[in-house]
């Protein structure tokens, strides 16, 4: 009996070690600059900080599960800002179908301002096995109209709808320098 005891104070332990998964505050984000690229974000404090992890991304912050990423200043080749962020989803619809065979949704999809900044956001719900939701931001650059950053947060679906508040200061926090 005292060891059905113990192992219920053990169980009921490692239950609460299983919802340690924190609310990220707005109030403790740390500015990130790149000269390369002439951007600065905030990100949450924390977050491991990856710069140029690959070919078009200027930097990547991630936490166990959660990423943020920004994309070196893009060529628009004449597209809007709505057939740009299509393009975004549509290359994302292969990549998610080749890695993982969910079926996407798009929650949200238009025109919005970022810090003055022209943009067009578009919300991906992710089926499947890991259920995620996607951010994607496409920003016009205002030095060269001719260009784009786009700004993406990547996270699951529970950890996406506690920390939206977080994500949304992080994307109000781009400046281009």
């Amino acid at each position: 009996m005292r060891q059905l005891g113990l192992f219920l104070v053990a169980a009921l332990l490692l239950a609460g070690c299983v919802e340690q998964v924190k609310t990220i505050s707005p109030d403790t984000l740390v500015p990130y600059t790149n000269a390369e690229h002439h951007f600065s974000i905030s990100y949450p404090e924390g977050w491991s900080v990856l710069p140029n992890p690959e070919e078009f991304i200027a930097v990547k912050f991630d936490s166990y599960g959660e990423f943020i990423q920004v994309t070196r200043p893009l060529s628009s080749e004449s597209l809007s800002l709505k057939e740009l962020a299509a393009s975004f989803v549509s290359g994302f619809k292969e990549e998610n179908a080749a890695q993982n065979g969910g079926t996407l949704m798009v929650v949200f999809d238009g025109a919005t301002v970022v810090h003055g900044y022209a943009a067009h956001a578009i919300v991906l719900e992710i089926e499947g096995d890991l259920g995620m939701k996607l951010k994607a931001i496409v920003i016009q650059s205002k030095k060269n109209p001719a260009e784009i950053y786009v700004v993406s947060i990547l996270a699951p679906k529970n950890l996406y709808v506690r920390n939206s508040a977080t994500y949304d200061a992080v994307i109000e926090s781009f400046r281009e320098n």
